[in-house]
């Protein structure tokens, strides 16, 4: 008798398949953001953003779908997950965080928030905080010249809506460091 490490939702033979399923739909996902900088005249297709971003979305999805989680909760992380492989890629290619994306991504997190959390209006007074803090430090930072875009603020309200405030932070400072780090070995 064998015993699991790592207890999954369904067995592991339909790892490939899920897989797979993850690698098209964020294909899928990425048209938008292909047709944006399409119109943009931005050349994404010489960009490597795309492939890699299709790949951790596949592997992120292959990992959520087989969380031992409730059903509803997976399909929010996919969905969550979905809305950050098109905001990681158009910033990586182009440097933008549109609002029309960025509004998308909010919007869909107030309402997953509003359909399955215990308290939303905990989570709503967060994102609002958030966006009044972030919204004061962008205009602060931005006074002399433009340095911290709208985008991020709004990108960060976002993730306040969906995983609450201490997570949002938690995965904001881990972004800028790897951000950091990026920056400092290109």
């Amino acid at each position: 008798m064998t015993v699991a490490l790592v207890g999954t939702f369904f067995p592991t033979v339909y790892a490939i398949p899920a897989f797979i399923g993850s690698a098209i739909l964020g294909a899928v996902l990425l048209l938008p953001v292909r047709l944006y900088l399409a119109a943009a005249e931005v050349d994404i297709s010489r960009h490597c953003a795309g492939v890699v971003g299709i790949w951790l979305f596949a592997v992120t999805g292959l990992l959520i779908l087989m969380a031992p989680q409730d059903g509803m909760i997976r399909i929010g992380m996919l969905l969550m997950c979905g809305f950050l492989l098109q905001l990681g890629v158009m910033d990586a290619a182009s440097g933008w965080l549109p609002r029309p994306f960025t509004a998308a991504c909010l919007c869909s997190g107030l309402l997953f928030c509003f359909a399955f959390h215990r308290e939303p209006e905990i989570r709503v007074m967060e994102t609002a905080a958030m966006a009044v803090v972030m919204g004061a430090v962008c205009h602060g930072v931005n006074r002399r010249r433009p340095q911290l875009g709208v985008g991020d603020v709004w990108l960060l309200c976002a993730l306040v809506a969906w995983m609450g405030v201490t997570d949002a932070l938690q995965a904001a400072f881990m972004g800028l460091s790897g951000f950091m780090l990026w920056q400092w070995t290109v």
